[in-house]
């Protein structure tokens, strides 16, 4: 259970972009782990459930679980933008 939300990319790895996000602590699911086909390598699922909290300034400095959620985000972004370049 849980919220979560798929993600489709194309030209993305997304085996290889786990091996990547989990050095910053970073998992998610990759795409090929919901079917038993070679289907869904440019996708992944991400849970949702938690919040990012932000103010007019940016992050609620006073939730560092937030904080460090926001971080991640910007982070997976990036890993995300390199690999699909």
């Amino acid at each position: 259970g849980g919220i979560v939300i798929w993600i489709q990319v194309p030209k993305l790895d997304s085996i290889k972009l786990l091996n990547d996000a989990k050095h910053h602590n970073i998992y998610f699911r990759p795409g090929n782990e919901f079917s038993t086909l070679d289907l869904y390598q440019d996708s992944f699922r991400i849970n949702i459930g938690w919040p990012i909290l932000k103010n007019n300034a940016g992050v609620d400095d006073n939730d560092s679980d937030a904080n460090q959620r926001y971080q991640q985000f910007l982070k997976l972004c990036e890993l995300i933008r390199i690999q699909v370049e």
